[in-house]
């Protein structure tokens, strides 16, 4: 057959094929993707951002939970960029990153340190140190952390737990944080406490009746609780704003650690 006679015409099907052919759409990606990061360098310190799903701009983080992420930039091949996130210790961790691959600039852009944006400014690039911030960052979490432990309502046993959670009364103060070290803190309000005997149906008894017949205890204690902050910290917004509360969420295997006075935070030390 000639050359002559072969319809070339793309047709509408073939079309929305190519449009939609896999490796031809994600090479086209990568392509602008490195295009966009050509002129980063090695040294330079970023953080990532992009959109949640209401549209807000927000950190890529370590976990849903985390404070902005830093990545710095260690390594480059033929325009392809490699990076690693630095951990709490101030130091790049072992995961490798590829930017240009992993990152699309159509969903995620960069940040640049500000630290290293002052020292162009002032002309001190020699000085900048990429993990000097974040090695200043973990020694206040870990001052936090410390802090707050001491403030920790948690109980060895059951027996104590119990014992504190009958001192509690409508009116009371608890704080309860996202982490350890005081982030996203939000206020509880004691709003009421019920206390009934503990049912000994030896059958279908609740999980709530279980857990304080196992312990011996003949009375249940269910502390209600609001929160009373105006507004949530913005990483807790989705919580439960009432919670009922028994000895169990005061010792080790509750799924929350609450404290009686509000914890540290790494501005508070």
């Amino acid at each position: 057959m000639k050359k002559a006679d072969i319809d070339l015409n793309i047709s509408k099907q073939d079309l929305t094929k190519v449009e939609n052919c896999e490796y031809y759409l994600r090479s086209k990606q990568i392509i602008k993707n490195a295009e966009v990061y050509k002129n980063i360098q090695v040294g330079e310190v970023y953080f990532i951002k992009c959109k949640d799903y209401d549209g807000n701009e927000k950190y890529v983080t370590a976990g849903w939970s985390g404070d902005p992420s830093k990545f710095i930039v260690f390594h480059k091949d033929d325009g392809f960029i490699f990076i690693k996130r630095i951990i709490a210790s101030g130091k790049p961790g072992q995961e490798v990153m590829c930017l240009t691959t992993q990152f699309n600039v159509d969903e995620y852009w960069l940040e640049a340190d500000p630290d290293y944006v002052n020292s162009i400014l002032l002309q001190d690039e020699d000085s900048y140190d990429p993990f000097a911030a974040s090695k200043i960052d973990a020694n206040k979490k870990n001052k936090a952390r410390r802090k707050n432990k001491k403030l920790e309502i948690k109980f060895n046993n059951a027996k104590e737990a119990y014992n504190f959670i009958k001192t509690l009364k409508v009116g009371d103060t608890l704080y309860d944080a996202l982490t350890t070290y005081g982030s996203a803190t939000v206020t509880w309000e004691v709003t009421k406490i019920d206390v009934r005997a503990v049912s000994r149906r030896s059958t279908n008894m609740s999980p709530v009746d279980a857990i304080h017949y196992t312990n011996g205890f003949k009375q249940v204690i269910e502390v209600q609780m609001k929160v009373k902050d105006k507004a949530l910290p913005r990483k807790r917004k989705y919580i439960n704003t009432t919670e009922a509360l028994t000895f169990r969420e005061f010792t080790d295997v509750g799924y929350c650690t609450y404290y009686k006075v509000k914890p540290y935070t790494v501005d508070d030390v």
